[in-house]
Formats: structure tokens, C-alpha cells, sequence
């Protein structure tokens, strides 16, 4: 797993795994949308001038996202789809079916 991703390769793939990029003056904030509406409680920001993220600030969205390290990974780099991370979402109590 990369220890860091360019900025817009993970925004892509957050955006293909069911988040909103939202309206924010100071980051671009990212909800997860689940059955049309986004959920307030699942969601990350990434400061406009990042350009890579790093390590830290992966373990961190990582904790956002209710991930593990590794899941963050899985589903950046698409082995963990929208589907699977919606099971894992509800298998942990942040989503209910």
C-alpha cells in the first residue's frame, strides 16, 4: 500500500466510491452519500493546496471514514467498492440498511 497518494488521484477515487465534494472556503470537504443523501457523521476534508497526502493525514481519513489503514487503501485503489464499503459501514454500526 502507497505511503502517499497524489491529492487528485485520491479525490477521484473518493468521488467514485459514493462522496460529495462539498462548498468549504478553507478545504474541500467530502460526504458520504448513502440512498441519495449524504451522511453527516461519514466524511473527510483535504486542505486546497495538498498535493500529496501523506501518511499522517491518511491514518487520519482513515479514522474518518471508519477504516482501517489498510481498507483506506483497498478503497482507494478499488478493490473495496461502493457495495463493500457500505456492508463494512453497516456491519459497524455507522449505517443502517
Amino acid at each position: 500500500m502507497p505511503q502517499e497518494y497524489h491529492t487528485e488521484a485520491f479525490v477521484s477515487a473518493l468521488k467514485r466510491k459514493g462522496f460529495r465534494e462539498v462548498a468549504s472556503k478553507h478545504h474541500r470537504r467530502f460526504l458520504f452519500v448513502y440512498a441519495v443523501k449524504p451522511v453527516s457523521s461519514i466524511r473527510t476534508r483535504i486542505s486546497f493546496g495538498e498535493r500529496r497526502i501523506g501518511h499522517s493525514l491518511l491514518n487520519l481519513i482513515a479514522r474518518q471514514l471508519y477504516l482501517s489503514r489498510q481498507e483506506l487503501g483497498e478503497l482507494i485503489e478499488c478493490p473495496l467498492g461502493y457495495d463493500e464499503y457500505v456492508s463494512l459501514l453497516v456491519r459497524r454500526g455507522h449505517l443502517r440498511p
